[in-house]
């Protein structure tokens, strides 16, 4: 399972398609690694393994978060071919252990407009 999981990692990271991870699953399995016959399909990674992985980094941020005393969002907009305008987030802190600061990716969202009542 270890290794499935480190496979997924690897697809995630360097945000390839899903389709890349029975390939390499099936490349493993021929230079001998013990796979098992489960959890080798595009929706196992995804579904069991990357939103298993994202929620552990994301408690993991949240923690780090609420140890530090203070920390800063930076948001950068734009608008794609099909005017839809999304905002990505990045949080900014200093690790506890070594003052270092630290930039994180945070999300992609569509920004939501707020209507102001007229007669404002």
């Amino acid at each position: 399972m270890e290794k499935k999981f480190k496979t997924a990692f690897h697809i995630a990271a360097l945000e390839r398609p899903l389709d890349d991870y029975e390939s390499l699953c099936a490349l493993q399995k021929l230079n001998g690694v013990e796979l098992g016959e489960t959890y080798l399909t595009r929706s196992a990674c995804l579904t069991e393994f990357i939103d298993y992985i994202s929620s552990v980094m994301k408690d993991d941020l949240d923690v780090k978060l609420k140890e530090c005393p203070f920390f800063s969002v930076m948001l950068d907009g734009s608008t794609d071919h099909g005017v839809i305008e999304e905002a990505i987030m990045y949080v900014r802190y200093l690790e506890k252990s070594t003052g270092r600061p630290v930039t994180v990716y945070l999300r992609i969202q569509e920004p939501v407009r707020l209507e102001l009542e007229k007669g404002i």
